[in-house]
C-alpha cells in the first residue's frame, strides 16, 4: 500500500484527496475595469495535481459573481504539482462587483480531474463567499466597468429667500467618488435669464460642490436646474478614479432625488407691494373711533414701517404692525381734527429675500365732527343721533369738548353728555349752513337756524 507523497506516514494508506483552504489573489486590492486581469490562487491542504480528461477540450475554471449578463470565469494558469492552483482573471466590459467573490461554494470546475499524487480526487467545496477563507474575505478587489452616475441634487445652504449678489452652494451626489478636471456648470431655472451654478469642490469624493451666484434678474418660487441635462461638463471632466466617465443625468426636477424635491430655496429679486387696502385710497375715517386699516401685501414680507402726517399739523398717533405674512395694519388711534386729511405712507416694506419698498402713500380724509352719517352735512339727522345718545347715556356719541376753530375741532371727550357737546354740534350746524348757504333740500322745512338756552342745568335747543 502507497500512501500520500509516495511514503508511509501513519502506517495507513491516504484514501483522502486534497481540500481547499483558502482562495486569495496575489493582484493587489483596487479597483480594476475592461481588459485588466487579476491573478486567483486556490490552496489546498496538500499537492495537487491537475488533469485534463482525454478527448476534453478545457481546463478547471472559477465562476465569479460579477453581475454580468453571461458567465464569468477565471481560468486555470498553472500550479499543477503544488499546493496552489493560479487562476487568470480578464475583466470584460460587463463586469461589475463591489467585492469581487466567486458564484458559491460549488464555483470550483474542474473540466477534468484535480487529484492528489495517489490518485484522490480532490473535494472542490470552496468556502462560501464571503465567509472565512473565501476571496471576499481575503481580498478588496472592485470590478468597476460604470462610470460614476448623479444620485441626488441638494444644497447646503439653508431653505429661504434670496436675492441678488447671494451666494448659493449646490451639492450634487454620485453613486462613487469623482475625479473632476475643469469647471463643470450646471444650469439652472431662474425665470428668462438662466442662472448657473459653477463647480467649486469636492474632486475625489462623492459630493461636489458648485457655486451659484443670484443675479438680478434671476427669479424662482422654488429653484431647480433646467432639466435632467442640465449639468454639463463646460470642457472639463468627470471620471471615477479608474477613468470611466460620469453619467450626467440629473434626476427629473421636481421628483425625488431634485433640488426643488430636497429644498426650499426661492430666489426673489422682485420688490413687494401693497395690492389692496381694507379702507381704500381717499377713504374717509371716523374723527371719534380709532381706526384699523390692512394692506394686502403681493408676497410675504417681514418688516414695514410707516409715516403718518397731518395736513393741519395734527398730532396724529398709530402704529404698522405686520399681522402675517401677506397682511400689515396701520392702527391709527382717535381722536383726530375735524376734516383733516392724512397722508400715511409705508416705507421699508421688506419681504424674506430682502428687497424693499419705499413710499407707498395713501391719503384719507377725516369725517366732519357731528357728522353721524358721514354725509358731509351737519344737518337734523345729526342732531337726532346726538339727541337719542344723550338720552340713552350712549357715550359713544359725545361730542365734546372740543378746541379749536370750526370745522376743525378737535375733540377730547370726558365721558358725560353737557353743553360742550350741544356746544360742539351747534358750532358745525352754523359753519354748515354758512358753508352751504342753505339747508339740505331734505330738511328744507325742519325750521330756521339752531338756537339754545341753557339754565338750571338744563339744555334747550
Amino acid at each position: 500500500i502507497v500512501a500520500s507523497s509516495v511514503l508511509y506516514i501513519t502506517g495507513i494508506p491516504d484514501v483522502i484527496g486534497p481540500q481547499v483552504i483558502n482562495v486569495g489573489s496575489s493582484t493587489p486590492n483596487g479597483t480594476y475595469t475592461a481588459d485588466d486581469t487579476i491573478m486567483i490562487s486556490i490552496e489546498f491542504d496538500e499537492v495537487s495535481i491537475v488533469e485534463k480528461m482525454p478527448m476534453v477540450d478545457g481546463v478547471p475554471q472559477i465562476l465569479l459573481q460579477t453581475a454580468s449578463l453571461t458567465n464569468t470565469y477565471a481560468n486555470y494558469s498553472g500550479g499543477s504539482g503544488t499546493k496552489i492552483l493560479d487562476f487568470m482573471y480578464i475583466v470584460s466590459d460587463q463586469d461589475n462587483s463591489i467585492d469581487l467573490d466567486y458564484s458559491n461554494s460549488n464555483a470550483l470546475i474542474p473540466n477534468g480531474k484535480i487529484t492528489d499524487f495517489v490518485g484522490n480526487n480532490a473535494n472542490l467545496a470552496l468556502p462560501n463567499p464571503g465567509a472565512e477563507g473565501s476571496l471576499g474575505a481575503n481580498k478588496d478587489i472592485v470590478i468597476d466597468n460604470i462610470g460614476p452616475s448623479v444620485t441626488s441634487v441638494s444644497s447646503s445652504t439653508a431653505d429661504g429667500a434670496y436675492r441678488v449678489g447671494d451666494v448659493i452652494v449646490l451639492t450634487i451626489s454620485l453613486s462613487e467618488n469623482t475625479i473632476v478636471a475643469g469647471t463643470p456648470q450646471i444650469a439652472l431655472e431662474t425665470g428668462e435669464n438662466d442662472g448657473v451654478g459653477h463647480y467649486s469642490d469636492g474632486s475625489g469624493t462623492a459630493t461636489l460642490s458648485f457655486k451659484y451666484t443670484v443675479e438680478a434678474n434671476h427669479n424662482s418660487s422654488d429653484l431647480d436646474y433646467t432639466s435632467s441635462s442640465g449639468l454639463t461638463l463646460n470642457s472639463g471632466t468627470m471620471k471615477d478614479i479608474i477613468g470611466l466617465d460620469a453619467n450626467l443625468t440629473l434626476p427629473v426636477p421636481g421628483v425625488g432625488g431634485s433640488l426643488s424635491y430636497n429644498k426650499n430655496i426661492v430666489i426673489d429679486n422682485i420688490a413687494p407691494t401693497i395690492s389692496t387696502a381694507s379702507i381704500q385710497d381717499n377713504g374717509t375715517l371716523p374723527v371719534l373711533a380709532d381706526s384699523k386699516i390692512t394692506f394686502t401685501t403681493s408676497e410675504g414680507v417681514t418688516t414695514a414701517t410707516m409715516l403718518l402726517e397731518s395736513k393741519l399739523g395734527d398730532s396724529v398717533t398709530g402704529a404698522l404692525i405686520v399681522d402675517d405674512p401677506t397682511h400689515v395694519s396701520a392702527n391709527l388711534s382717535y381722536p383726530f381734527t375735524s376734516g383733516d386729511e392724512l397722508t400715511l405712507t409705508i416705507n421699508d416694506l421688506t419681504d424674506y429675500a430682502g428687497n424693499v419698498t419705499d413710499g407707498q402713500v395713501y391719503n384719507y380724509n377725516i369725517a366732519l365732527i357731528a357728522d353721524y352719517n358721514v354725509d358731509g352735512s351737519i344737518d337734523a339727522a345729526d342732531l337726532t343721533v346726538l339727541i337719542n345718545g344723550w338720552t340713552s347715556k350712549d357715550y359713544a356719541f359725545e361730542l365734546g369738548p372740543a378746541a379749536g376753530d370750526v370745522p376743525n375741532l378737535k375733540p377730547s371727550t370726558d365721558g358725560k353728555y353737557d353743553i360742550m357737546d350741544a356746544a360742539v354740534l351747534i358750532r358745525m350746524w352754523h359753519w354748515n349752513l354758512n358753508k352751504s348757504g342753505k339747508m339740505l333740500s331734505r330738511y328744507i322745512n325742519t325750521g330756521k337756524e339752531l338756537t339754545y338756552v341753557n339754565e338750571n342745568n338744563t339744555l334747550s335747543i
